[in-house]
C-alpha cells in the first residue's frame, strides 16, 4: 500500500500521528503522562489496524517468532514466585509491543513521517539543552528547578529532581539528526547540534550516557559517507578538545568522570574503596554477580519479569564475590542483558538476542550500503541502546522501555521495510 500523503489522512490518523509528536513531552511530564499517551496511541491503532479491511496479519517467520515470545513469557509469569507483580510487568510488555507496531505502521503509513517525528525531537532536545545549559550556568533552570549540592552538581533541567536528563538526550539524539538529512543541512550544523548536545551531557555527569554519547559520535563520523577524510580527522580531534577542555574547566568533572571509574575498576585506591580489585567490588558489579547466580538458580525460564529486586533480598546471594554484596539490591540489574538473563532465562534471553542480532545484522548492512544516510544515524541509535558494555535503565519499565522500543521500531523499518 502506498503511503499517505499529510491531504489525504482521515481524522484518526492524524488523531494517532499527533499523539505520537506528544512523546518526547510526555517522557519529561512523567510515566503517569507516558503511560496514558502510550494507552491511546495503542488503542488508537488497534482501532485503526482492524476496521481497514486491507491490514491483514501476515503469517510470516516474524509473526511465529512474536507469537512464541509471548507464549513463552505467560510460561514465565505464571511460574513466577511473584505473579502479581510479574503478570503487570507482562502486560507493560504487551503495551510497548503494541506501541512498536504502531510505530512502524505509521512509518509505513505515513509520507514523511520520520522526518516530522525526528523534527518533533530535534525540537524538544533543543528545548530540554538549553534549559539544561541555563540550569548549569545560572544554578536553576526556567522551571526553577535548582542543582542538588548533595548530588555534585548533577543537572536535572526540566525533570526536577530526576537526574536523567543525559540519558534523555543520549537516546534520542541521533534520532533527531534524521530531520538534517531531509532538509539538506550543512554538514557543520549537523556536527555542531550533535557536539553542544555532547557537552550538555557531559555536563549532565552522567556517566554513561556520556561515553556512549562519545562513542556513538565518534561511530557516526566514522560511517558518514556525507564528509571527507580530512573533515573526519578535524572532527575527532574537535570531541577531543571539547572532552579535555570541559574536564580542566568544569570543577569536579574529571574526578568524576576519570577518579570515580579508576577507583571503581581498581586501578587506585582510596579510604572509600581500598578493597576495590575490579568492577566487579562496585555496586554495579554486585548487580550483575547476583543476576548471573539467579539465572543459575532459574536457568531456562528465569525468576519472573521485574523479579530482580525481590530476588537479590535472598541470603543465599550474599556469597558472590564483591566487597559490595549488601549494595547488591536494586529494582532491576542495571545492564538490560543482565536483566534479561536473570528474569527469563536461557529460552528470554535467546528470543532477544535472536532480535537483536538480525536487526543489527541487517541495519549494518543497510548503515553502510544504502544511499538513504538517515540509516546512519538510526543505526547509531541502536548502536547506543543495545551495546551490552554499559550500565542501563530497565527494559521492562515505562520510562526507560519507550526508549528501546521507538530505536527497534525505527531500527526495524529501515532495516526491514524501507525502500532502498
Amino acid at each position: 500500500m502506498e503511503k499517505e500523503t499529510y491531504f489525504s489522512k482521515s481524522k484518526k490518523i492524524i488523531f494517532i500521528n499527533f499523539l505520537f509528536f506528544f512523546i518526547p513531552i510526555s517522557i519529561i511530564l512523567g510515566n503517569s503522562v507516558l503511560n496514558t499517551n502510550i494507552i491511546l496511541i495503542d488503542l488508537a491503532f488497534l482501532f485503526l489496524f482492524f476496521k481497514d479491511r486491507n491490514n491483514k496479519i501476515n503469517f510470516s517467520l516474524p509473526f511465529f517468532f512474536l507469537i512464541l515470545t509471548n507464549i513463552f513469557l505467560l510460561t514465565n509469569v505464571y511460574l513466577s514466585d511473584y505473579q502479581k507483580v510479574s503478570s503487570i510487568a507482562y502486560l507493560g510488555f504487551v503495551k510497548h509491543l503494541i506501541f512498536f507496531f504502531a510505530l512502524i505502521f505509521l512509518l509505513k503509513k505515513i509520507e514523511d513521517f520520520e522526518i516530522d517525528f525526528s523534527k518533533c525531537i530535534f525540537f524538544i532536545l533543543i528545548f530540554v539543552g538549553f534549559d539544561t545549559f541555563i540550569q548549569f550556568y545560572f544554578l536553576k533552570d526556567i522551571f526553577g528547578f535548582e542543582i542538588s549540592a548533595s548530588h555534585g552538581r548533577r543537572l536535572s533541567g526540566p525533570f526536577d529532581d530526576e537526574y536523567v536528563v543525559g540519558s534523555f538526550l543520549s537516546k534520542l539524539v541521533f534520532l533527531s539528526l534524521i530531520t538534517f538529512y531531509f532538509y539538506k543541512v550543512k554538514f557543520y550544523f549537523r556536527y555542531l547540534y550533535l557536539f553542544s548536545i555532547l557537552v550538555i551531557i557531559i555536563l549532565s555527569f552522567e556517566r554513561a550516557a556520556a561515553i556512549m554519547v562519545t562513542a556513538g559520535s565518534l561511530l557516526y563520523l566514522t560511517i558518514d559517507r556525507s564528509i571527507n577524510i580530512k573533515q573526519k580527522l578535524f572532527s575527532y580531534l574537535l570531541i577531543i578538545f571539547i572532552t579535555m577542555s570541559l574536564f580542566l574547566h568544569v570543577g569536579d568533572l574529571k574526578k568524576h568522570f576519570v577518579d570515580r571509574t579508576l577507583e571503581q575498576f581498581g586501578f587506585i585506591h582510596t579510604e572509600e574503596n581500598r578493597k576495590h580489585f575490579s568492577i566487579l567490588d562496585s555496586h554495579w558489579g554486585a548487580h550483575y554477580l547476583t543476576a548471573v547466580e539467579i539465572f543459575k538458580n532459574n536457568k531456562y525460564l528465569g525468576s519472573g519479569i521485574k523479579t530482580y529486586r525481590f530476588e537479590c533480598k535472598d541470603k543465599k546471594y550474599e556469597k558472590i564475590k564483591s566487597v559490595e554484596k549488601d549494595a547488591r539490591c536494586s529494582t532491576h540489574p542495571h545492564n538490560i542483558y543482565f536483566e534479561i538473563l536473570s528474569e527469563t532465562g536461557l529460552f528470554g534471553f535467546s528470543f532477544f538476542i535472536i532480535a537483536v542480532l538480525c536487526i543489527f545484522i541487517k541495519l549494518f548492512k543497510i548503515a553502510f550500503t544504502s544511499k538513504k544516510k538517515e540509516a546512519q544515524a538510526v543505526f547509531v541509535s541502536f548502536f547506543i541502546m543495545f551495546w551490552p558494555l554499559q550500565t542501563t535503565g530497565a527494559f521492562f519499565s515505562t520510562w526507560s522501555g519507550v526508549f528501546y522500543w521507538i530505536v527497534l521500531a525505527f531500527s526495524y523499518y529501515f532495516a526491514f521495510k524501507k525502500v532502498q
